[in-house]
């Protein structure tokens, strides 16, 4: 027989804690398994509630002294010296053929009308993903693979607040003749290659691919030697020849990105005057405005991507010796040599993305030239032989004097005497070039000078 059993409102389990049941009636069986689940259920109850106030009151107890780490240690692949250096070197290469291969997929896809498909359309998201995705992990391990002074040796060197750049030497006679040679060549530069820009950008007979990039390369210029020469010409007035190391890095920073974008610039130039040469009726359909400014993009983006990779390398550096640049402006490797740090990785970076900046762009050039050269010497006609290289004479009078000195500068090994020679073609790249550009398109072009006699026509009628 069945007992009934009242049971109370309120079951007191432990000292401030209760549970509360409704006062019902339950037969013997079920009372007993409900009362044991409800004592079970309030003992884990008053567990968690004395474990959480036992944590509380520990957290106050011992206050201040709970520290949080602001920073997580990534252990990597260990110290090991030469397995640093190794590492360095694979990745560094896997980095740099992941983003070529790529940003050439998304190229071709781009340039060629076969491929404008599905699957080719997925295929340029997936490589520009691709890029984007590797670009998140690789360069943090680069820069950790970089190799640090020890602590203690920082702490007992004592780092120079700045550079001086030697330059010229100590013309100090020369210093007024100096400034106003170099001022009249800033001034050429910027107003021959801003009106360039104007010219291509009003006048509507110019607004073709060919002078979009020259558009482009005219910005570019202006920007490049305004790298360099306001702080020569400051210099040259005031006798001041220091910079500060951030001065330094900065001024290297802009001009080693707009020298990488100019050879990326002078490459898709090149391929303009290969389609226009050799494919001339294709060149319409070829090189349309949307592949025109996917060209100048990538061609801006590849020298900021190469350059920032470049300095962040180089901020890495310590300095702590001599602080004398043999040169009128900062470049890498000048200031790696002033370095009292290991350098080996710096130079090897530099290295592998000087030539992704400079070689392969130069080899791009060099292929379409040669594929121009042999399409036209089967050319029968010599008037259309002539017309031919008219067309791109004046591109290849900019890319010989651009290359010329930049590999006579970057290539050929410095020795002490070569050094000033050194100097000299770097004076060239760097000052004379930007100058020379506007001059050459100018006299050489004759669509160029039509549209800057029309500019001057109306320019007079406006006024008079």
């Amino acid at each position: 027989m069945e007992t009934e059993w009242n049971v109370p409102r309120n079951i007191t389990v432990s000292e401030g804690t209760s549970t509360t049941v409704r006062s019902t009636k339950f037969h013997s069986n079920t009372f007993n398994s409900s009362a044991s689940a409800v004592l079970h259920l309030c003992d884990v109850m008053d567990f968690a509630v004395t474990q959480n106030e036992f944590e509380i009151q520990q957290q106050k107890a011992m206050g201040g002294n709970l520290s949080t780490p602001s920073t997580f240690i990534l252990l990597g692949f260990g110290n090991d010296f030469e397995l640093r250096i190794l590492l360095f070197a694979l990745f560094l290469a896997i980095y740099a053929l992941s983003l070529v291969g790529n940003l050439l997929i998304v190229l071709l896809i781009a340039v060629d009308q076969h491929l404008h498909k599905p699957m080719y359309f997925f295929l340029v998201n997936l490589s520009g993903l691709e890029t984007c995705y590797i670009s998140t992990i690789l360069p943090r391990m680069l820069n950790d693979a970089e190799i640090h002074h020890q602590t203690e040796m920082k702490k007992n060197l004592s780092s120079p607040a700045t550079f001086t750049l030697l330059g010229f030497g100590n013309l100090l006679g020369l210093r007024i003749l100096l400034f106003v040679l170099f001022f009249a060549i800033y001034a050429l530069s910027v107003v021959g290659n801003l009106l360039i820009f104007l010219l291509v950008a009003v006048d509507q007979h110019l607004h073709t691919p060919m002078y979009f990039f020259l558009m482009n390369l005219s910005g570019l210029e202006t920007c490049y030697i305004s790298t360099i020469l306001p702080r020569m010409l400051v210099s040259f007035l005031t006798g001041d020849r220091s910079i500060s190391i951030k001065g330094c890095i900065t001024q290297f920073y802009f001009f080693g990105f707009c020298l990488a974008t100019e050879c990326y610039l002078l490459a898709m130039m090149s391929f303009d005057r290969y389609l226009a040469i050799c494919k001339p009726l294709h060149y319409t359909s070829i090189m349309n405005g949307k592949l025109c400014l996917q060209l100048a993009f990538t061609s801006w983006m590849c020298g900021l991507v190469t350059n920032t990779i470049i300095t962040s390398f180089l901020v890495q550096l310590t300095f702590c010796g001599p602080n004398e640049i043999d040169d009128f402006f900062c470049d890498v490797y000048p200031l790696a040599n002033l370095s009292c740090s290991n350098t080996h990785l710096v130079k090897l970076a530099t290295s592998i993305l000087g030539y992704m900046a400079i070689g392969f762009p130069f080899l791009l050039t060099l292929a379409s030239y040669v594929r121009i050269i042999l399409n036209v010497l089967r050319i029968k006609s010599k008037a259309s032989q002539q017309k031919a290289f008219t067309t791109c004479s004046s591109h290849l009078i900019v890319v010989t004097l651009f290359y010329g000195s930049l590999f006579l500068v970057y290539v050929v090994p410095e020795t002490e005497t070569l050094k000033e020679l050194h100097k000299i073609f770097s004076f060239f790249y760097a000052i004379l070039t930007p100058m020379l550009n506007p001059l050459i398109y100018s006299l050489r072009n004759r669509e160029v000078k039509e549209a800057l006699f029309k500019s001057v026509i109306k320019f007079r009628n406006m006024v008079s």
